[in-house]
C-alpha cells in the first residue's frame, strides 16, 4: 500500500493517463450505476477489490476529468494540519506562484515561512477558494485563442501584410 504524507497529489492529464483514464472510466461509471441501483451494503466490488460506493463515485468522476483532458488534484485535509507549498496552493487557486505569493503577503491566507519558503494549511487555502467574494479569471480554452490567432493571422493577410 503506498500511503503519502503529502496533502495534495497531481494527476496531470498526459496522454497516456488519458487514454488509461478513458478505458477506465466506462467499467467505473457502471459499477457506480449498478451500486446506485439497489446495493444495499453500500460497496462495488472491482476485479475482487470491495470499496465504498463513494470512493467509486470519486474515482468514476476523476476518470472522466482526466480523460477530458484536466488535471485532477486529490486532496486530504487530515488532521487540519496538512501545509501546501505555494506551487501547490496556486495550482488549487488557478493562479501563478507570484500572483498568489502577492496575495499571501497581502493577508488574504495566512502562511508561515519555513526558511524562505511560504507554507500554507490546506485548509486555509480551500477556504480562501470556496469565499464567495473571491474574484476568479476566467481564461480563454485553447480552442478559443486558436481560433483568434486564425482570425488576426486572417486579418493581417488582408491587410497584406504578411510575414
Amino acid at each position: 500500500m503506498v500511503v503519502s504524507s503529502n496533502p495534495i497529489e497531481m494527476v496531470k492529464a498526459t496522454d497516456a493517463a488519458m487514454r488509461a483514464a478513458q478505458r477506465s472510466r466506462e467499467a467505473v461509471s457502471n459499477a457506480a450505476q449498478n451500486a446506485r441501483r439497489g446495493n444495499r451494503r453500500g460497496t462495488v466490488t472491482l476485479e475482487e477489490v470491495e470499496l465504498p460506493v463513494s470512493v467509486v463515485n470519486a474515482l468514476s468522476r476523476i476518470l472522466n476529468e482526466l480523460a477530458e483532458g484536466r488535471d485532477v488534484a486529490v486532496l486530504s485535509e487530515g488532521d487540519g494540519t496538512a501545509e501546501v507549498t505555494t506551487s501547490q496552493a496556486g495550482d488549487l487557486l488557478g493562479m501563478s506562484r507570484p500572483t498568489l505569493i502577492n496575495l499571501l503577503e497581502s493577508g488574504a491566507i495566512p502562511f508561515r515561512k519555513v526558511g524562505t519558503h511560504r507554507r500554507m494549511l490546506l485548509s486555509d487555502v480551500l477556504a480562501y477558494r470556496n469565499r464567495p467574494d473571491r474574484v476568479v479569471e476566467v481564461l480563454p480554452t485553447r480552442e478559443e485563442r486558436l481560433r483568434a490567432l486564425d482570425e488576426m493571422a486572417s486579418y493581417t493577410d488582408s491587410l497584406g501584410l504578411g510575414y
